[in-house]
């Protein structure tokens, strides 16, 4: 199970993603994996997929299965996070009556 970085951790460095990215792929060729699943972090931007190419082109070529714990249960991916504002805006939780939630202190 791997809970990657993502692209809007890239202000640790010029090429964070990068060579977070280099060090999966490493992991990949060293052989022991049969699947790896992505999740939660990773899984916070519509474009996940397209960020993690190498990632992908690797896997397939090392016939590494990569997948989301929702393809591992053979459900469709729900990016919920992705979708988090339009879903408050258009279904606001109960007693809210679409005000913003202040934070608890």
């Amino acid at each position: 199970m791997e809970d990657h970085h993502y692209t809007y951790l890239e202000g640790f460095g010029e090429d964070y993603v990068g060579k977070a990215t280099d060090n999966l792929v490493s992991i990949i060729r060293a052989g022991f994996l049969k699947k790896l699943i992505i999740a939660h972090h990773t899984l916070r931007e519509l474009n996940w997929r397209d960020a993690l190419r190498a990632l992908f082109s690797e896997a397939l070529r090392s016939g590494v299965e990569v997948l989301t714990y929702a393809g591992l249960l053979g459900r469709d991916d729900e990016l919920l996070e992705v979708m988090r504002k339009d879903l408050y805006r258009n279904e606001p939780p109960e007693g809210t009556n679409g005000r913003k939630l202040r934070r608890a202190r």
